[in-house]
């Protein structure tokens, strides 16, 4: 969790509070993830015992929601659900909790920005790649979902030439997994 400049005597602002992020301070109190769907995590409800995740956290939003309870909110309306407590109590709970943790470094994440007129598809092929076939079994895809829906997709960047994992789009382009980006083909004349 980022550490954040205190007004108010110290304290943090409710808007301060609700910019911290869910997910950190999940892994904080010892919840870990059951499973991810896309960028989202599910846990095992914070509220009750269950056995299915049923506790779903929104990476975008930075919201959550417990589908068990029919409810979610900010890290505030967890925090006042888990420990039983007040807005205030909350605004002091965070505020002390940032005082004695040290913030951890975030990492900066990789982006690649390309020009679309630099990119070029090559070409499209079934998936032979030893490290894309991998990357499908560890998202537990079943082959069958995969060689159906999943091509293999050599493009070039420049002088560069990679390969990813693409899903073909109505609009006829590639959405590729690895790199995170929209692809258009490039007709060859």
């Amino acid at each position: 969790m980022r550490e954040r400049t205190r007004g108010n005597g110290g304290l943090l602002t409710l808007v301060q509070i609700k910019e911290l992020d869910i997910v950190d301070y999940l892994l904080e109190l010892g919840f870990e993830p059951d499973k991810i769907r896309n960028v989202d995590p599910w846990y095992l409800s914070p509220f009750r015992n269950e056995r299915t995740a049923s506790f779903k956290v929104n990476r975008n939003l930075n919201r959550w929601y417990d589908h068990g309870l029919g409810s979610g909110g900010t890290l505030i309306d967890f925090a006042i659900l888990f420990y039983q407590c007040t807005v205030r109590e909350v605004v002091n709970l965070f505020s002390d909790y940032l005082s004695f943790h040290k913030p951890r470094p975030q990492p900066i994440p990789r982006t690649m920005h390309v020009n679309r007129s630099q990119l070029e598809i090559l070409s499209t092929a079934t998936l032979s790649s030893e490290s894309l076939i991998r990357s499908i079994s560890s998202r537990r895809v079943f082959d069958e979902i995969a060689k159906r829906y999943c091509r293999q997709v050599n493009y070039r960047v420049g002088d560069r030439r990679n390969f990813a994992l693409g899903l073909l789009k109505d609009s006829g382009g590639y959405s590729c997994a690895i790199h995170l980006q929209s692809l258009r083909v490039v007709r060859k004349t």
